[in-house]
């Protein structure tokens, strides 16, 4: 006879999470779209009524401790990446790079990014309830949700938009 100890049973739980019957990864998004819902054709460079200029940062952490930062950068109605390390501002994408966009999406900041090992990574944050939704996808673990909580403040002194 055959005993199951509760480490073996943790291995088989976690050996089929985040899979459906067929094997295959399962999706945990929620209804409505959310941050899923983020691809680089829905994403538009302007809005119809942009916000002022202003820093955005959206913090999470995980049940671990381990705290994720986001930053972004309004500027003339334009979306950037924010490097606090360098005080500096870019666009998220070089120009032509496939599968990497950063837009408007309706009246939320959206960004979209896969890498080279076919991972997703997809944000959207809410100015109206400073939130933000993050939906990355692996292969591996299918799509895992987070939320964060973000904070909007002037732009930072000396910052270098390119």
């Amino acid at each position: 006879m055959r005993s199951i100890t509760l480490a073996g049973l943790c291995v088989m739980a976690l050996a089929s999470c985040g899979q459906t019957q067929q094997g295959e990864p399962a999706t945990s998004a929620p209804s409505g779209g959310g941050a899923i819902s983020v691809t680089t054709t829905s994403l538009s460079p302007t809005r119809s009524n942009p916000p002022e200029d202003q820093y955005i940062e959206c913090v999470s952490k995980t049940a671990a401790g381990n705290t994720t930062r986001h930053f972004f950068i309004i500027y003339a109605g334009g979306l950037k990446s924010y490097s606090s390390f360098r005080n500096y501002a870019r666009d998220l994408c070089d120009p032509g790079q496939p599968d990497c966009a950063m837009g408007w999406q309706g009246d939320k900041i959206g960004s979209y990014s896969r890498n080279g090992n076919g991972v997703v990574n997809q944000l959207l944050v809410d100015l109206d309830s400073m939130t933000m939704e993050r939906a990355v996808t692996t292969a591996t673990r299918g799509v895992e949700i987070s939320q964060a909580i973000c904070t909007a403040s002037p732009l930072p002194e000396g910052i270098v938009i390119d």
